[in-house]
């Protein structure tokens, strides 16, 4: 999880972090959330966040409650480490049925961690971007 405290700008093969706010509780009972907003080198905008739940049991809880509010699930299955061993779960999912918005949301640990951004091949290369 990122730290809660200014930074430098984090660069990214193809964004860079503009704004981190962390700190507060999220209305289903996650505790020090955090966001950060990035701006892509074509202009647009992205946003990663996160909260700790307590437990893994907690942060499936909440993983599933946002599955229930998405407009098609593409791909949901294991979230590895870099050993190939599994750490949580990881969604793939459109937020709209024009497919306009799309998310990445996973869990580690007792973490929930989200990806937004218009299109799906922007959230999946932030993933791979952040997983480095």
């Amino acid at each position: 999880m990122p730290q809660c405290q200014q930074e430098k700008l984090m660069d990214l093969s193809h964004s860079a972090a503009v704004a981190r706010g962390c700190g507060g509780l999220t209305a289903d009972g996650g505790r020090d959330a955090w966001i950060t907003a990035f701006k892509a080198s074509d202009g647009t905008d992205l946003s990663v966040s996160g909260a700790e739940y307590g437990s893994p049991q907690q942060a499936q809880k909440a993983l599933l409650r946002n599955l229930k509010r998405v407009a098609v699930i593409i791909e949901r299955g294991a979230r590895l480490d870099g050993e190939g061993n599994k750490i949580g779960e990881r969604a793939v999912v459109l937020l709209n049925k024009t497919g306009s918005q799309a998310a990445i949301f996973w869990t580690d640990e007792d973490l929930l961690q989200k990806i937004y951004w218009p299109t799906q091949r922007h959230v999946l290369a932030l993933e791979k971007s952040l997983d480095n």
